[in-house]
């Protein structure tokens, strides 16, 4: 990314990387894709929600553009969820669920749902790094993200 304002600092792949922003002197997350999301960077600028990463800035850019989001204080639930407690896993999963109903209610999706896209705040709520458009297959995906969220660490929900 070509701009004077972010300077990189950890590339988390897919597109994704954690930045500092010079201008107002604090951390973001920015995200990268091919295509015009100009559409998506408006809908979830309009996007407060204790649950999902807040949009903060828009930047076109030549074959590729990026949205620059709030940057979570806490690691990921892909670090976080093989240590934790069955009962901090439970909370996080109906976090997200909360998250991902204020999603569809705008027309958008979570993109990608996996441990590593799902951040933590510092009181451990989760803070969903959200996606494109809603489709069909975003139950599919949920259902991966609740086996990955419960079985990370080879802990599994206890049998009632």
């Amino acid at each position: 990314m070509d701009n004077c304002r972010y300077q990189p600092r950890e590339n988390f792949g897919a597109g994704l990387e954690s930045a500092w922003d010079k201008k107002l002197n604090r951390p973001v997350l920015i995200e990268s894709g091919k295509g015009d999301l100009a559409v998506r960077a408006v809908l979830l600028a309009s996007i407060h929600h204790r649950h999902i990463l807040r949009a903060l800035d828009y930047l076109p850019g030549a074959g590729r553009d990026h949205i620059v989001f709030e940057a979570p204080r806490g690691g990921t639930l892909a670090q976080a969820a093989p240590s934790a407690p069955v009962k901090y896993r439970v909370g996080w999963a109906i976090q997200a669920c909360y998250a991902l109903e204020c999603l569809q209610r705008r027309g958008l999706g979570p993109g990608p749902l996996r441990l590593n896209r799902v951040f933590l705040d510092g009181d451990d709520q989760i803070r969903l790094l959200p996606g494109g458009a809603s489709s069909a297959g975003d139950l599919p995906s949920f259902g991966g993200f609740l086996e990955d969220l419960f079985s990370a660490g080879g802990k599994r929900v206890p049998p009632r």
